[in-house]
């Protein structure tokens, strides 16, 4: 297997090319190529390409690449859900103040509304023990 290698345009250094060779899926001019994302969910996609650009970027930043690079096109809602999900359950996606990063960017980012279910779920907790507590305390 031959590597294939070019100048590249961001630095003037040699380097493999980009686009991977045959079969593609990589990035052209810091862009997905046109098949970087085929098969790949949302969130997959999405934290490839943030790890690629290696930047924050918008919910339409994000929709705009995930077309570019072979994934159709998919609603601002549909694909804010999504990440939204992905941040809820998984975690290594995370919304700062509207624009998408990886969590391992930001090791101490704790997001607002998770840490207020947190203090929520734990008073939630306090009344009920207190109630169970009262009601063996009358039998």
């Amino acid at each position: 297997m031959t590597l294939q290698l070019q100048p590249s345009k961001d630095y003037g250094q040699v380097g493999p090319n980009p686009s991977g060779g045959p079969g593609g899926g990589g990035y052209v001019g810091g862009a997905p190529a046109h098949d970087a994302f085929i098969g790949m969910s949302i969130p997959e996609a999405t934290k490839k390409h943030l790890t690629a650009v290696r930047k924050k970027l918008s919910t339409q930043e994000v929709m705009t690449a995930l077309e570019a690079g072979g994934l159709p096109p998919s609603k601002y809602s549909t694909v804010y859900a999504i990440l939204r999900r992905r941040e809820n359950v998984i975690g290594d996606i995370i919304n700062m103040k509207g624009d998408w990063a990886l969590q391992e960017w930001y090791p101490n980012y704790r997001n607002k509304k998770s840490s207020a279910n947190e203090e929520t779920e734990e008073e939630g907790k306090e009344p009920s023990t207190a109630k169970e507590e009262k009601k063996s305390a009358t039998a």
